[in-house]
């Protein structure tokens, strides 16, 4: 009961500030309802249900913008185990599983996917907790998703937040968006640090499958 009301409080809010109708949406000066959106949307995060039954990598150039520097210097490349572990979350989980299937989907107005990112710690004990056992019940109950990957034949554990990836859609032809797409970028400490259009997201997305999605990944 408690985490229901708690889910209900958050997007509730976040419909709110989406408002109710695309009349509404449209002509709003997308700048600062946008961030207010993106806002919201970071606020619901324990409450929104995880997509698909692990964790998943994310590619390299899925970043945070820079923060600002006193001194000009270069960002270092990562490795290929330097990308980002997340679990996806989303109000239209089920919907989102069957992109790329044979059932045509569409996502409605105001879906919400909000990638939860960490640093990969490589696990230097024994192999994950399975979903079948006690610990990976309990794990998955506590975080909503048991915190392992595996890549290459090792396994890692979530480390450090680096922070939440955001995307909602609005009305086609909303400002400052992708096609109706808003990104937004939050960082560990909450702050919204992008939002809107954001090149740095739209540079992959334009190119997804699925109207600039690209469904879930099998691993």
């Amino acid at each position: 009961m408690r985490s229901t009301a708690r889910r209900s409080h958050g997007l509730a809010a976040l419909a709110l500030l989406c408002a109710c109708s695309a009349d509404e949406v449209v002509p709003a000066r997308a700048g600062g309802a946008i961030e207010a959106m993106i806002r919201a949307a970071a606020g619901s995060v324990p409450e929104l249900p995880v997509v698909g039954p692990h964790l998943n990598w994310s590619p390299f150039l899925c970043m945070m913008p820079p923060a600002a520097r006193a001194l000009h210097s270069t960002v270092e490349a990562e490795d290929g185990h330097g990308s980002k572990i997340y679990a996806l979350r989303s109000n239209q989980g089920g919907p989102y599983m069957k992109l790329g299937t044979e059932e045509e989907v569409e996502l409605p107005l105001f879906t919400v996917l909000i990638k939860e990112a960490f640093t990969p710690v490589l696990h230097a004990g024994e192999d994950a907790p399975s979903p079948h056992s006690t610990p990976g019940w309990e794990l998955a109950a506590s975080h909503g998703y048991i915190p392992f990957a595996e890549r290459d034949g090792l396994t890692y554990r979530t480390g450090a937040s680096r922070g939440l990836f955001v995307m909602l859609r609005l009305p086609e032809g909303t400002p400052d968006t992708m096609d109706g797409w808003a990104f937004g970028t939050v960082d560990p400490a909450g702050r919204v640090t992008g939002a809107g259009a954001m090149e740095s997201c739209i540079r992959c997305h334009r190119a997804a499958k699925h109207g600039g999605l690209f469904g879930w990944q099998a691993e």
